[in-house]
């Protein structure tokens, strides 16, 4: 007998402390034949024969069937019958077929429920078992196959994860292989590199770590580059197609003021010591070309302080919500005493945090025409979106709406660290792989088991 239970706040020791009180059809019709069998009562006799008689057949006993059963019972059995019939109907009311299977095959008895689930989410469920010696339970190990109840290694549910029935997933990304690049360090063209800030070092010893040690202020600045670019990326397609690599993630390649770029200053722009957007269209052309597609890191978590939005040091021409509240870009931040005090990312002051349930701040990456549309119409083929757990619902749907909007088989994957389908945050179980959101994920506890 299979018990399915529907849990959104249940935890797996509240599912075991209940298992108890669930409804329990097949043990009712257990009963019922041990009865019939004590009280000699021919008719049924003939009847609940059908129960422990057929080989090969797979018998069903509704709720209909126990009415006519009625009509051959003495009064003391009817009682036991309607037991049996209103227990059926309450699984029924719970959108459980009412009827349960009864199979023997080799000298063993199997009983199963029927479940036909109609709405996405998830589901948990596990073996209960009537033998000689007694009722019991087989539930989940750790290594995820079955153990019996009440070994200290088998405690949990197995799940069961039921998504959108229109959730499709791109073609191209099945059974390919993903190749990040992190820019800065892939390959340096050679290109001479333009319109770079006058606060940037430039290295020349390719294949040495980078600065990361703090100033006399105590900052890491992170402000050395080693100068790989778009064309380098692009005089590498052939190597990377001869390892099998169908697709590339490239860590973030817009203007930012920091070697890895997730301080973003600029999502319009390509950072200048990568290229220029026309370098970006170039490898994107190229790469499909060669049968590789492009996705980009997404960022929207937080900017950087250093930027058109924010422009704590001044850099740009524009009124930032650092320098004045009537910044188009001041409903962004967070602010708890303007404007030195706000919110950041883990406290790290040069990456304040934005509101990305803001009206202006989704519009302005997920509406018509915003950077989600700009980017993959020049060429790429994706997005990974970062800590995508400190991103809420609305602003992934969103995404993802215009996302496949403009390129139906556009790739959507999101950074998270923990099994995907059971992520709480915003206080709820995140939709991440129900259908509505991801395609995929980083799928960071599959690398935890294998390396």
């Amino acid at each position: 007998m299979i018990k399915i239970y529907k849990r959104n706040e249940i935890s797996t020791e509240e599912i075991l402390e209940r298992s108890e009180q669930t409804i329990d059809v097949e043990g009712i019709v257990t009963d019922i034949i041990k009865n019939v069998r004590e009280n000699g009562d021919k008719a049924l006799v003939e009847y609940c024969k059908k129960f422990d008689g057929a080989v090969d057949d797979v018998i069903e006993v509704t709720a209909e069937e126990i009415e006519e059963a009625f009509k051959e019972v003495d009064t003391e059995l009817i009682g036991i019958l309607k037991e049996a019939k209103e227990n059926i109907t309450a699984f029924h009311s719970k959108q459980v077929r009412n009827s349960f299977i009864i199979n023997e095959k080799d000298g063993v008895i199997i009983g199963q429920k029927v479940l036909p689930i109609e709405k996405v989410g998830l589901y948990w469920y596990h073996f209960d078992y009537c033998s000689s010696y007694g009722r019991s339970s087989v539930l989940q190990t750790e290594n995820g196959i079955g153990g019996f109840a009440g070994s200290q290694f088998a405690r949990k549910d197995w799940q069961l994860t039921v998504t959108e029935k229109d959730f499709a997933t791109p073609d191209w990304i099945k059974g390919g292989i993903i190749y990040q690049i992190f820019p800065d360090r892939f390959y340096n063209s050679g290109t001479e590199k333009k319109s770079v800030p006058h606060d940037r070092i430039m290295r020349n010893d390719w294949g040495n770590e980078p600065e990361w040690r703090p100033t006399a202020e105590g900052k890491v600045l992170n402000n050395d580059f080693f100068g790989g670019d778009l064309k380098g990326i692009q005089e590498k397609l052939p190597y990377l197609k001869s390892l099998g690599v169908n697709c590339v993630y490239l860590n973030p390649i817009f203007e930012s003021h920091s070697n890895h770029r997730y301080d973003t200053a600029d999502y319009n722009k390509i950072d200048p010591v990568l290229g220029t957007e026309k370098d970006f269209k170039n490898l994107c052309k190229e790469a499909k070309k060669q049968g590789i597609h492009i996705i980009l890191d997404g960022v929207f978590s937080h900017t950087g302080d250093d930027s058109v939005y924010f422009n704590k040091k001044g850099r740009y021409d524009t009124l930032g919500a650092y320098n004045s509240p009537e910044s188009p870009y001041y409903k962004w931040y967070k602010f708890t005493n303007y404007p030195d005090k706000y919110q950041s990312w883990w406290g790290f002051e040069t990456l304040p945090e934005v509101i990305e349930e803001g009206e202006e701040y989704r519009q302005f990456i997920n509406g018509k025409g915003g950077i989600i549309e700009k980017w993959l119409k020049a060429g790429a083929d994706g997005f990974r979106l970062d800590v995508a757990d400190e991103l809420p619902d609305i602003f992934i749907d969103e995404l993802r709406a215009r996302l496949k909007a403009t390129k139906s088989d556009a790739l959507l994957m999101g950074e998270v660290w923990e099994d995907a389908t059971t992520k709480h945050s915003y206080g709820s179980r995140r939709r991440y792989l129900l259908g509505s959101q991801f395609d995929s994920v980083m799928n960071y506890p599959f690398a935890n088991a294998i390396l």
